[in-house]
């Protein structure tokens, strides 16, 4: 390009945070001119209206796929970035024969990506681009590019870091601290969205492994033919791409933590491999004879029911049992509505600093419209509501008619009462005195003592089981009971 010339870049994706973070690593490249645009469609027009000098394009698009946009950009001799968390061989090899396209792996590392975009623009010496691309061919045919898995390093990690004061996410916490620094298997039970990966990152970062990687593993999202090789690694030759030996995610974990999200999704063959694995720490990678160990700690997530696929045949008992260790319940957004207004701001802010915006809060109606809703895709759908909310909103506060009819917010429910924080900062021996007080205020006409009794504690009883989803384990530890009392207790409440 001829210098003062002003660079045209056109970014496509579905997902606004990668597009904001795509538009934010060409922020180097002064004076460029950047279009986004969501769907195929859009970027369909604006490439027949006008000439780019660089396309980025995610692979996995709302409408179709990046790459019969790749055939258009390549047509029209755009220089092409194209970005995907999965590229399998084949078609990796077919966009690298373009000389003027380089693939990104999801997720996008920053620098690589404005590294990339600068030598395709001319910015590097044209030798740098001919190298780089060859060396990237030359890499893809020795060590095809795997499914999307992170690797972690750990952050320093404190629990305000994690939003919440409603009493179930505080226990969340409490279990945390509690069984960080063991070596006990942790499985996170939950619904969709309420923050499984944050608290598997919270267990590893509080523990004694904080110094070592944190590996995620989605189980659903690799398929099943790949996840062995991914868990346990292969040797060269082991199958048709395997060109050299490669270490599977728990060899990665040494000393760390490595976390299978979404363990019911995991195919039955490899479950039996995964509880050896768990028993013995040793593992055998795909096409090898010989045994490796390594030193990990496991904590795995699930949104299903588990103990149901077990009875249903479709997961292991043994390894049920084997993960069971230690289970945390998170609660689902609904049951902490108390932190709603703070999860709120913080995406607010969250979302003024990635797309610019100067919004500064809520109006009335819409807060306690978004305190009042229920919430079934969790904390992931709030958040995920907060950002299109200042997008739509731009500056000033989120009014009323801010609000798209399609989100099914109620803007004439009432206010959602909050905690009475003046209330929970008494002196600890000033509340006990309270709550007593309040206890021996015997009504004049007297009462049935061991009635009452027997009524708060059935009370207390069906409100654990109903937060643990009926898991007489994990009831009996908020009750402070050990798991035969409550069986007892609720033996002797179904024989009365």
């Amino acid at each position: 390009m001829t210098p003062g010339e002003q660079v045209q870049i056109l970014i496509v994706d579905s997902d606004r945070r990668a597009l904001s973070m795509m538009d934010r690593a060409m922020r180097p490249l002064r004076g460029a001119r950047i279009s986004q645009v969501t769907t195929l469609k859009s970027a369909h027009r604006c490439l027949s209206s006008q000439t780019y000098d660089l396309m980025i394009s995610s692979f996995e698009l709302r409408d179709g796929s990046g790459m019969e946009l790749f055939e258009f950009a390549r047509a029209q001799q755009t220089a092409v970035i194209i970005a995907s968390g999965f590229f399998d061989e084949p078609t990796s090899l077919k966009i690298l024969e373009y000389p003027r396209a380089r693939i990104i792996e999801k997720p996008l590392e920053l620098a690589d990506l404005t590294s990339m975009a600068e030598g395709l623009l001319g910015v590097n010496r044209p030798g740098d681009v001919i190298d780089e691309r060859a060396e990237l061919l030359s890499s893809m045919r020795e060590d095809p590019v795997q499914p999307e898995v992170q690797v972690v390093q750990s952050r320093p990690w404190e629990h305000d870091a994690i939003i919440g004061d409603a009493a179930p996410w505080k226990e969340v916490l409490r279990l945390v601290d509690q069984v960080a620094d063991t070596r006990a298997e942790v499985l996170l039970l939950g619904e969709s969205g309420t923050g499984k990966e944050l608290v598997a990152k919270a267990v590893h970062t509080v523990s004694p492994r904080s110094h070592h990687a944190f590996v995620a593993v989605n189980c659903a999202a690799i398929p099943a033919n790949l996840l062995e090789s991914e868990l346990f690694g292969h040797v060269k030759g082991a199958f048709t791409s395997a060109v050299k030996d490669r270490d599977g995610r728990f060899k990665k974990a040494h000393r760390g933590t490595i976390f299978l999200d979404e363990i019911g999704e995991m195919p039955l063959d490899l479950q039996a491999k995964l509880l050896r694995v768990l028993q013995e720490k040793k593992f055998t990678p795909v096409g090898s004879d010989k045994e490796e160990s390594a030193d990990f700690r496991v904590v795995a997530a699930t949104n299903v029911h588990l103990q149901k696929m077990v009875e249903q045949g479709r997961f292991r008992e043994d390894l049920y049992h084997r993960l069971y260790v230690f289970p945390i319940v998170l609660p689902p957004l609904r049951d902490r509505r108390e932190d709603i207004t703070a999860l709120a701001m913080h995406f607010l802010q969250a979302a003024n600093t990635e797309y610019r915006r100067s919004v500064t809060g809520f109006s009335d109606p819409v807060l306690a419209a978004l305190c009042a809703y229920d919430w079934p895709g969790n904390v992931r759908q709030l958040e995920n509501t907060i950002y299109r909310l200042v997008i739509i909103t731009a500056k000033n506060r989120v009014e009323p008619h801010h609000v798209p009819a399609d989100l099914g917010l109620d803007l004439t429910a009432s206010p959602v009462p909050q905690p009475d924080r003046q209330q929970e900062q008494q002196p600890k021996d000033s509340q006990d005195t309270q709550r007593r007080s309040e206890v021996r205020s015997l009504p004049s006409q007297g009462i049935e003592l061991r009635q009452l009794l027997a009524d708060i504690e059935s009370d207390y009883i069906d409100q654990a089981l109903k937060r643990t989803d009926g898991n007489r384990n994990q009831a009996a530890r908020l009750l402070g009971l050990n798991r035969t009392t409550l069986v007892e207790k609720l033996r002797k409440r179904s024989e009365s």
